[in-house]
C-alpha cells in the first residue's frame, strides 16, 4: 500500500490527486500505454458529432478555411470506456491537507490553453502532451466535463513561431488581429469553468474511498510544519502542492506576478465574439479575450459571493493579461494594496489590448476588476527534495507554473504520478519510466 499525502487544495493538489487515483486505475487495466490518448480521441469524436454537446459556438476554422470544416474526420473509437476494463486495483491511499476543506485556493480563475510563461524548456512538451490529457480527463470523469466548454481558440505571437500546442496555421490580419508574427487555430480548445469546477471535482475526489480530505489548523509557517504533516499522517511521500506558499519551504526563486481580469460587453461581428484570443511577447507577457455566451448558471461555490461567478446569464467578453512583479512575500498577502494596484493598471491594459486587437478600441469594461497572484518560478519546480535535508522522508515538491496550470499542470501532475506509482511508460509522455523525470532538489530552509 502506498499512502500518498497532497498538500494543497488549488488546481496543482487537484490534478495531482487526479493523475494518481487514474494512474493507479490505468496500470490495474493493464493499458497505461495508450488510454490518455483514447479518451481524448473519443471526446473529441463526441463533440463533432454533437456540437451542441458542451460547445458554447460554432468553430471558426470554416470561416478561416473556406468551408474546410473542422479537418480530421471522426470516426468510431471505441477505445474509451470499454478500455477500461475491470481489474486488480493498485494499492493507494491519498491524503488531502487543505487549508479549509471545501474552499480552494484557484477558485477565483478560469482555466485556457495558452503559450507557457516561461524559459523551462520542458514547458512546450508538457503544453502539448496536457492538450492530450485535458480532454482525456473531461472525457473520462463527469464531474469534470460538465464544466468543460470547447470552443476556437486563437493563439497569436509576437516571438515566433507558436509552439507546445496543436493545430493550424492561419493569417492573423486575416482574423483582424494587427502586428504578429504568428497566429495558431487550435480548434476545439477547452475553456475550463474553474469556479464551479474546482469544488464539485473537490468533492469527487473525496468522495472515491481511495482519498481522505483533513484540514490545516493554519497556514504552513516553516518546513517543519510540512514534515510534521507527513509524520502525523504517516505518509509515504508528501506531495507539496503549495504554489506561492511553497517560499516557507526555502524556495527563494519564486515570485508573485499580478494577474488582472476585465469584463465587458462582446464585440458583435469580431473573432473576440466567436473565438478565445491569446497573445503573448517578447516580455512573455500575456494578453487574451474569452467570449462566453450566456447560459445556465453554475450553483453556488466558495467566494461566489465575493468574486462573482465566471459564467453570468449575460453574454460578456473577459480580458486579461498583465504580469505585474510582486516580489516580496510580505506584499503577497496585502489585498488591499493589491486590488488597488490592479485598479491602477486598468487603463494599461485597456491601452494594450486596444493595439493587440484593434476591434477592441474603444471596449471598456462595466464591472471592477478582477485579480490574483501568479506563483512564478523560472523553471517549474518539479521533484525530490534531497533525502538528507528531511531526515530521510520523501518529500516532493511541484510549483511555479506561473499561472498556467490548466496549460502544463495535466502532464506535470503526470509526471508526478508515474515516478510514485512506476510501471509501463505512458504513450507519449515526456519521458520513458525508465528515466524517472523527478530531479533532486538541494534549496531546503530546516
Amino acid at each position: 500500500m502506498t499512502h500518498v499525502l497532497v498538500v494543497g487544495g488549488g488546481v496543482g493538489g487537484l490534478l495531482t490527486v487526479q493523475a494518481l487515483l487514474d494512474r493507479a486505475d490505468d496500470l490495474a487495466s493493464g493499458r497505461a500505454d495508450d488510454l490518455a490518448e483514447c479518451w481524448a480521441d473519443d471526446l473529441v469524436h463526441d463533440l463533432r458529432d454533437d456540437p451542441a454537446d458542451g460547445r458554447e459556438d460554432g468553430g471558426l476554422e470554416a470561416r478561416v478555411h473556406d468551408g474546410a470544416g473542422h479537418g480530421a474526420d471522426g470516426g468510431a473509437h471505441g477505445s474509451g470506456a470499454a478500455s477500461r476494463a475491470a481489474g486488480p486495483r493498485v494499492p493507494l491511499t491519498v491524503t488531502v491537507a487543505v487549508l479549509k476543506p471545501g474552499s480552494l485556493t484557484a477558485s477565483r480563475s478560469g482555466g485556457l490553453a495558452m503559450r507557457y510563461a516561461s524559459t523551462d524548456p520542458r514547458a512546450d512538451g508538457w503544453a502539448t502532451r496536457s492538450a492530450v490529457l485535458a480532454t482525456a480527463l473531461a472525457r473520462r470523469h463527469a464531474h469534470v466535463r460538465t464544466h468543460v466548454r470547447t470552443r476556437s481558440a486563437v493563439v497569436v505571437s509576437r516571438r515566433g513561431p507558436v509552439t507546445g500546442l496543436a493545430g493550424t496555421a492561419v493569417d492573423p490580419a486575416g482574423l483582424g488581429l494587427s502586428r504578429h508574427s504568428d497566429a495558431l487555430l487550435v480548434d476545439p480548445s477547452p475553456q475550463w469553468d474553474t469556479c464551479a469546477l474546482l469544488p464539485r471535482w473537490a468533492a469527487a475526489l473525496a468522495a472515491d474511498p481511495r482519498v481522505r480530505t483533513v484540514g490545516l489548523p493554519a497556514p504552513l509557517r516553516s518546513t517543519a510544519d510540512l514534515l510534521a504533516l507527513h509524520d502525523r499522517h504517516g505518509a509515504d511521500v508528501t506531495v507539496a502542492c503549495l504554489g506561492l506558499g511553497a517560499h516557507v519551504l526555502g524556495d527563494t526563486r519564486l515570485s508573485g506576478r499580478l494577474g488582472v481580469l476585465l469584463r465587458g460587453p462582446l464585440p458583435e461581428g469580431t473573432v473576440h465574439e466567436r473565438a478565445a484570443v491569446v497573445d503573448d511577447d517578447d516580455t512573455l507577457r500575456p494578453r487574451y479575450t474569452v467570449p462566453h455566451r450566456s447560459g445556465p448558471q453554475p450553483d453556488a461555490h466558495p467566494g461566489a459571493d465575493q468574486h462573482g461567478d465566471l459564467q453570468p446569464a449575460d453574454d460578456h467578453l473577459h480580458v486579461g493579461g498583465t504580469y505585474l512583479p510582486v516580489d516580496d512575500p510580505a506584499d503577497w498577502d496585502d489585498v488591499r494594496r493589491l486590488a488597488d494596484r490592479a485598479t491602477a493598471e486598468v487603463p494599461a491594459l485597456l491601452a494594450d489590448a486596444a493595439d493587440r486587437f484593434p476591434a477592441l478600441a474603444g471596449w471598456r469594461p462595466d464591472a471592477a476588476p478582477w485579480w490574483h497572484l501568479r506563483p512564478v518560478r523560472d523553471t517549474v519546480a518539479l521533484g525530490r527534495v534531497d533525502p538528507g535535508l528531511v531526515g530521510g522522508r520523501d518529500v516532493v515538491v511541484s510549483h511555479g507554473w506561473g499561472g498556467s496550470g490548466w496549460t502544463i499542470g495535466p502532464a506535470v501532475a503526470e509526471e508526478t504520478a508515474r515516478s510514485l506509482l512506476p510501471g509501463p511508460a505512458t504513450h507519449g509522455s515526456v519521458r520513458d519510466d525508465a528515466d524517472d523525470p523527478l530531479a533532486t532538489y538541494g534549496w531546503w530552509r530546516p
